[in-house]
């Protein structure tokens, strides 16, 4: 079974993602890539915020959210028209190299538990190995654990286990006490 660690950090504007002219630290996480993001706000017609689409990248974030309009491969992001927040997610597993199946797994048990509007297609498939996904979330540009945890984030469970045999079965939990932080 692989455990999958993703570091939550944001939220994020579109303008904090198009940081490529202001950031000048080679760590700005938005210039930065090879990982998972989530998108919550509103579209037309909608009254409350929400999960809209959690999606993987290998690119610099900051490329993937600014493809062109007119492009097939338009990014879902335009699709939100209200209150747009993007999580960015940084993967680690204890084998430190996050290859493209890794972040495949993790997007798969978040969509299949979360089932957010906009990822209709990859609600239907469930991981394709067992894996378990623990979700930690921290104040954006900062190693620092957040203590209070958006009520947005309620779609997100700090952790997904799934196991593909014998039966897929697929376990959670939601809001893990943090009891000591160094």
């Amino acid at each position: 079974m692989e455990t999958i660690y993703i570091n939550w950090h944001g939220p994020f504007t579109r303008d904090d993602i198009n940081c490529e002219n202001h950031c000048k630290d080679d760590d700005c996480l938005c210039l930065s890539g090879n990982g998972l993001y989530a998108l919550f706000g509103m579209q037309k017609y909608e009254r409350k915020a929400k999960l809209q689409y959690i999606g993987l990248t290998q690119r610099r974030y900051i490329d993937r959210f600014n493809e062109k309009q007119d492009t097939e491969n338009q990014h879902r992001i335009n699709d939100i028209s209200r209150n747009l927040m993007i999580w960015l997610g940084k993967v680690e597993t204890p084998k430190r190299t996050v290859k493209r199946e890794i972040l495949e797994a993790a997007e798969y048990a978040l969509i299949y538990f979360s089932e957010p509007q906009m990822n209709e297609k990859k609600t239907i498939y469930a991981p394709k190995f067992d894996c378990t996904v623990i979700s930690r979330f921290f104040h954006k540009n900062s190693d620092k654990l957040r203590k209070r945890i958006p009520k947005l984030l309620n779609d997100i469970p700090d952790v997904i286990s799934w196991n593909a045999s014998p039966r897929n079965e697929l376990h959670y939990c939601t809001r893990l006490k943090l009891i000591q932080q160094d």
